[in-house]
């Protein structure tokens, strides 16, 4: 297969010149027969039931580079998402809301096919190599892998012949990792424009009696009903598993 001799021969090059270990090469190279192919799942709760484009690696010539340079990013903080469907609900569960009050969800339209590869590659460059500990490899041959591994990427679809030009679809170890890094980089700009949508509302000014720490809706409290302060869960005699028994009057 012509992409997996043209991946192998870039790779090759990169070890004679001494850019990686022979150890990092047979990691790397491409052993895949699989063609890397694009299919569609249907989003069905939106307006028109678009389509999420997810690209299939497993056994193609890019899923050794996804594999193995995604390890890398994982080291770098933000590269992963830091929460999951479970979570997310167990806090939405223990959130109180005011009369006046809603909870919204902001997304970002099609992402992965939107946001500049380059521009992400880039960052995550920046990020691995500001580390304490960075990877042996350079950051001139890291460049090359990551681009070889995500950069004109050719997949079918349909039985025709697709090369990526830009952007990515979920399904490649790397798009999710390069995604949360390239919108990390943007947070802060975010949260000074629309700072509302980071904060955490307190459930009073008070400071929980026992800890001395505030109580916010992302924590697990309960309201004493004499002396009206919310208490932590864990302070004192207040336990995660008694949270469905803990009493009202917890001050006494």
């Amino acid at each position: 297969m012509r992409i997996e001799k043209d991946i192998n021969k870039d790779l090759l090059a990169m070890k004679k010149k001494e850019e990686i270990s022979e150890a990092l090469f047979t990691r790397l190279r491409s052993t895949g027969v699989q063609l890397a192919r694009m299919y569609g799942l249907a989003k069905v709760h939106k307006q028109g039931t678009p389509l999420r484009p997810v690209l299939s690696l497993p056994g193609s010539s890019y899923d050794n580079l996804n594999k193995t340079l995604a390890m890398y990013l994982d080291e770098i903080e933000g590269a992963n998402i830091e929460t999951n469907t479970q979570m997310a609900r167990e806090i939405l569960e223990k959130t109180e809301l005011d009369s006046d009050e809603s909870i919204i969800s902001s997304d970002v339209k099609s992402l992965y096919t939107n946001f500049p590869l380059k521009e992400a590659v880039e960052i995550a460059l920046r990020r691995l190599y500001e580390q304490v500990n960075p990877p042996e490899t350079s950051r001139k041959t890291m460049k090359k892998l990551l681009n070889l591994s995500v950069s004109k990427v050719h997949f079918k679809c349909n039985d025709l012949w697709y090369v990526q030009k830009d952007g990515l679809a979920m399904g490649a170890s790397l798009a999710v990792k390069l995604a949360n890094l390239w919108l990390e980089e943007y947070e802060p700009a975010l949260k000074k424009e629309v700072p509302q949508l980071f904060e955490l509302k307190e459930v009073n000014k008070e400071l929980c009696p026992r800890c001395q720490k505030k109580v916010t809706y992302r924590t697990k409290g309960v309201e004493c009903e004499i002396c009206s302060n919310w208490y932590h869960l864990g302070c004192g005699n207040i336990s995660e598993s008694e949270y469905a028994d803990i009493p009202e009057t917890v001050c006494s």
